[in-house]
Order: structure tokens, then C-alpha cells, then sequence
């Protein structure tokens, strides 16, 4: 008995047939989904060094602008500036440009 658009499964041998080809396909799948996997955990890790390198450039500017604007208070802090003025051109906290000062005159006694 064949039963309409079903005509092939029911034909002697193809039972095996679709089971071998059935399980070579998800076999394939099989296969995809672990490829994908390493690919997904590639990128995870591409990125995350990716971020790290970034973070670092950006912490990197951050220390150079950092001591750019100390080398700029400490010219300033030499030439008579006040220290309240020098903060806020550089942008520097207070504390930070009174430090400078402090240290400034520490060494012109040591001299």
C-alpha cells in the first residue's frame, strides 16, 4: 500500500537509507554547531582582548594627559601662579596642585 506523496519510504530498503542519511545529516549538524561554537568562542575572546587593548590605549592617554597637566602645573607652580588658577587650567584637583607646590619648594631648600 503506498500512501500519496509518501511513495519513496515506502519502498524496500530506502528505511536504511533515510536512516543513514538521516544520521550522516545530523551528523553535519552536529558538526556546524561545534564549529559555530569555537567560532562564537573565538570572537568571545577576539573581543574581550580587543576591549582590553582599548582600555589600555584609553588608561594609556589618561597617565600621558595625567603627567602632561602636572608638567604644566609644576611650570606654572615655577613661575608664581597661584594654586587655586593652575587647577583650574589643568584641570588637576587642589590637593594635587598644593602637593606639587609643596614639593617644588621641598626641593629648592634641599638646593
Amino acid at each position: 500500500m503506498l500512501i500519496k506523496g509518501k511513495e519513496h519510504m515506502n519502498q524496500p530498503g530506502d528505511a536504511a537509507t533515510n536512516s543513514v542519511a538521516g544520521r550522516l545529516r545530523e551528523r553535519e549538524i552536529w558538526e556546524e554547531v561545534e564549529a559555530q561554537k569555537k567560532t562564537d568562542a573565538e570572537m568571545t575572546i577576539m573581543t574581550a582582548a580587543y576591549k582590553l587593548r582599548a582600555w589600555g590605549r584609553e588608561e594609556g592617554l589618561a597617565q600621558t594627559s595625567k603627567k602632561v597637566f602636572e608638567e604644566i602645573a609644576i611650570n606654572a607652580l615655577k613661575e608664581g601662579a597661584d594654586p587655586r588658577f593652575v587647577a583650574r587650567i589643568t584641570g588637576l584637583d587642589l590637593p594635587v596642585i598644593l602637593k606639587l607646590k609643596a614639593q617644588l619648594e621641598d626641593q629648592h631648600e634641599d638646593e
